[in-house]
């Protein structure tokens, strides 16, 4: 029975350390209008022993413990489970900022929006703080035309958490995150699921306390997976880009592969990765599709090293580039 007003998916994996502070941080959100679904994916830690602690203090939290399964499964538990009008996802690791509950609180309980999205303030792990904010707003809009480019143009509506949806929409379109994709997951479901919103809403206040860890996770796959994976975002993506902002998103997908040209030269001048992104089919594609007389000034060296191949300069390049 749906007698909630919210629902917060939180999946956990051997979230030991963080569980009990991303938990604690909704303790005094939304009374009796909020459940909490916690989803152990077979985590081999104290982190099912941690959140039943919590349950039992806080009788909101619903703790469900699966056969560990990836994020992707345990949030796709959790959506099942759900019994909210609005859905909240969250990961174990990070946890709500209290100047937000108000915010949130009125947008759900006035139920006009089917999407809302608020920045995040991100930790890290050295200790530092900074706000990443949608530098395309001033404090909060909900002009779709503005909030279409940010889904559509950059890299801030990647992931699902700190966002609002709608259980209704969710439910209607039979939408769930894909089960076997090792990055994109996140952006796919954001992806398919906005393009049934009418009503949205972005702002500037931070929702979520989001933990940077050190290193990128997505070094560990080769230049060939990483470019299969990035080829398979960018072709399932396609699909949804409205007319009006298609040379924005091929530019923002030139920045992608600009930005692998120089991960993968972080150690060295690696002519054979910049090789591996330039034969690409999404290479292809952006350049042939992308107007070089409207790129930047400032990005014009990479537009022309990109277009014209060649990949010894542009690995020495993007080498030095990453180690300045």
């Amino acid at each position: 029975m749906r007698n909630k007003k919210l629902s917060i998916i939180i999946p956990a994996y051997n979230a030991e350390t963080y569980i009990e502070e991303c938990l604690s941080s909704m303790i005094d959100f939304m009374a009796d209008n909020l459940e909490i679904l916690v989803v152990n994916d077979g985590s081999t830690d104290k982190t099912e022993e941690i959140a039943e602690r919590c349950r039992q203090r806080d009788s909101r939290i619903v703790l469900i413990t699966i056969d560990n399964g990836g994020v992707s499964r345990a949030r796709n538990t959790g959506l099942e489970k759900a019994s909210g009008e609005f859905i909240l996802f969250l990961d174990a690791d990070d946890y709500l900022l209290k100047p937000a509950f108000e915010k949130l609180t009125t947008i759900i309980e006035g139920g006009n929006y089917d999407f809302a999205a608020f920045s995040r303030m991100i930790l890290e792990a050295d200790g530092r703080t900074w706000l990443n904010a949608f530098p395309q707003i001033q404090e909060q809009s909900e002009d779709k035309a503005v909030i279409d480019s940010i889904m559509y143009t950059d890299s801030l509506f990647n992931e699902c958490w700190g966002k609002l949806y709608r259980k209704t929409i969710i439910d209607e379109h039979s939408l769930r995150f894909p089960v076997g994709v090792p990055i994109g997951e996140d952006l796919m479901f954001v992806m398919q699921y906005y393009s049934h919103c009418q009503k949205v809403y972005a702002d500037n206040t931070a929702l979520v306390a989001y933990r940077q860890h050190g290193g990128s996770a997505m070094r560990k796959y080769s230049i060939e997976d990483r470019m299969r994976l990035t080829e398979d975002i960018y072709s399932f993506s396609k699909a949804f880009i409205p007319e009006e902002l298609k040379f924005q998103n091929i530019f923002y997908n030139f920045k992608i592969l600009t930005n692998l040209c120089r991960e993968y030269s972080k150690d060295c001048a690696d002519y054979s990765a910049i090789a591996k992104i330039y034969s690409s089919k999404m290479k292809e594609e952006v350049i042939g599709n992308l107007n070089g007389s409207l790129v930047p000034l400032y990005r014009k060296h990479e537009y022309f090293f990109m277009k014209r191949n060649m990949k010894k300069i542009s690995a020495l390049y993007y080498h030095l580039k990453a180690r300045a």
